[in-house]
């Protein structure tokens, strides 16, 4: 090799762009650009329009690259940002303001999951427009300025027909896990992403794709596989907590050439310590699956499944606590097929202690694949066994039989704590609250004979063949926190650690 050659490798290309950008910007900034008066930037825009706004240092780093898609250095932008730190207010109600108050001739194009929250970001842009406004087109979800430029607004998979935009805003595409999990909402989303989001754009239009990570295929993870070139293309990659930078660099090794925005702090620093602390943000980790930590927290997703219900971290206990039990509860989760199909699966579980304190011991599950008649045989005796101070509570299925079937059940039960619980969404999205618990160590299993077959299924679940003790177990661990949340406290308290009260009716 000569000593003239020169080998480009993806991190000089980013070190280059990274300095081309910003050496631009600051020319801008100080006026340097023939026959134009110098835009004013957007952190002084906002401190003198946005009375209040705080610039934490995260919104300050984001204002940076937002200033470089819109003047042309780069063509694209992905913000990954956790929930609850400003990314739309900064990114969906101030930068379009922002952006048409300096240049009324242009159009912003902006969609959300819904084309209500799209309006209501649309609207607050409107509010703090520094100008005049047509009188014609002046509408929440569309909005002109008296120059001919303006403001649309669409839900995700909306017509946008005959619409574009100079600056186009994509800000949270997916509306909540179910959503983000579902291959159907996936494609959809993928199509109108190529179909309809990416083709209005104008020559030289920028996008900005901001939203916090829910799965490996939701819409930012199907964009950046689709990439058409990586020049131009920057990522803001935020995780609440801060990670080694060698580490988010692996995360993008597959895109060489993007620009990573840097990182000021620390591994184990929070990001933005004013409105939430290491500690609130550990206590968050604490109450959540690794896979909604991974994802929406540190935007790191994870493939989910098969680590849900570590068995490692589940305790075997060969009694149970003499006090501060506060609820007994079994839950039925039914089936009707005899020496085949699905089981039925009735487990019992308490929960003692509170706050930090707080721990699951999963008592007994009774299980098995019964005709109708022997398995409600076998519900009311077990529910004899439980007594009369443990709740009892039926699954009920969608539809008209579902709701026979638990009546009849809650009929079959009269003279106990009954009631039938209507669960709503996804099994696995149900599962997640235990599963959090689970995973921090606070569940416990009551020594027996059915702990390997509870356990199997755990570790395989949601994938395993079958899901009936886990489907109980949520549904179980579900109602027993409704209860404690809606009764009132009665009886004695007693224990340092673990005051006991009982759940009155």
């Amino acid at each position: 090799m000569s000593e003239a050659a020169v080998v480009v490798t993806p991190e000089r290309q980013r070190a280059d762009l990274a300095t081309r950008s910003m050496a631009a910007l600051k020319l801008r900034q100080a006026g340097i650009e023939i026959g134009k008066a110098p835009k004013p930037s957007l952190v002084k825009w906002v401190s003198k329009n946005v009375p209040g706004y705080k610039w934490y240092k995260h919104c300050r780093l984001v204002a940076k690259y937002l200033e470089m898609l819109i003047h042309g250095d780069l063509r694209e932008v992905f913000l990954f940002e956790p929930p609850r730190h400003g990314k739309s207010e900064q990114t969906s109600r101030i930068l379009p303001a922002y952006y048409l108050s300096n240049w009324q001739h242009r159009w912003v194009g902006l969609s959300s999951y819904g084309a209500s929250l799209a309006g209501t970001f649309s609207r607050h842009a409107r509010q703090r427009f520094v100008g005049v406004l047509s009188d014609e087109v002046r509408a929440s979800s569309s909005w002109e300025t008296a120059r001919g430029g303006g403001m649309w607004a669409a839900g995700v998979g909306g017509a946008i027909t005959g619409k574009g935009y100079h600056l186009g805003i994509c800000d949270d595409p997916i509306k909540n896990a179910e959503e983000a999990a579902s291959a159907i909402v996936q494609a959809k989303n993928g199509e109108w992403w190529d179909s309809t989001w990416t083709t209005r754009a104008e020559p030289k239009g920028g996008r900005l794709l901001a939203m916090t990570r829910w799965h490996m295929n939701d819409t930012a993870g199907y964009a950046l596989r689709n990439l058409d070139s990586y020049d131009g293309v920057a990522i803001i990659h935020l995780p609440a907590i801060a990670e080694p930078r060698e580490q988010i660099q692996d995360l993008y090794a597959s895109l060489p050439g993007v620009h990573i925005a840097p990182d000021w702090r620390e591994p184990g620093q929070p990001l933005c310590p004013e409105r939430y602390t290491l500690d609130d943000l550990l206590r968050k980790q604490r109450n959540s699956t690794d896979y909604f930590w991974s994802g929406m927290y540190q935007q790191r997703p994870s493939v989910r499944g098969g680590s849900m219900f570590p068995r490692e971290t589940v305790k075997i206990v060969e009694a149970l606590p003499a006090e501060g039990v506060r609820i007994h509860l079994r839950y039925w989760d039914k089936a009707g097929t005899e020496g085949g199909g699905a089981y039925t699966a009735g487990l019992k579980l308490l929960i003692t202690g509170r706050g930090d304190q707080e721990r699951v011991i999963i008592e007994d599950v009774v299980r098995g694949q019964w005709r109708e008649h022997p398995r409600e045989s076998v519900i009311k005796e077990t529910a004899k066994m439980d007594g009369t101070t443990c709740y009892q509570r039926v699954e009920q299925e969608p539809g008209s039989g579902g709701k026979d079937s638990a009546d009849s059940t809650v009929a079959n039960l009269a003279g106990f704590r009954v009631g039938a619980d209507r669960p709503t969404g996804d099994k696995t999205l149900r599962a997640e609250p235990i599963a959090a618990q689970w995973q921090a160590g606070n569940v416990s299993l009551l020594a027996g004979d059915w702990n390997a077959k509870f356990l199997s299924e755990a570790e395989t679940f949601p994938t395993g063949t079958f899901r009936d003790q886990i489907d109980a177990l949520s549904g179980a661990y579900k109602c027993a926190r409704e209860l404690i949340g809606n009764r009132r406290l009665v009886g004695a308290i007693s224990g340092p650690r673990y005051p006991a009260f009982v759940v009155g009716d």
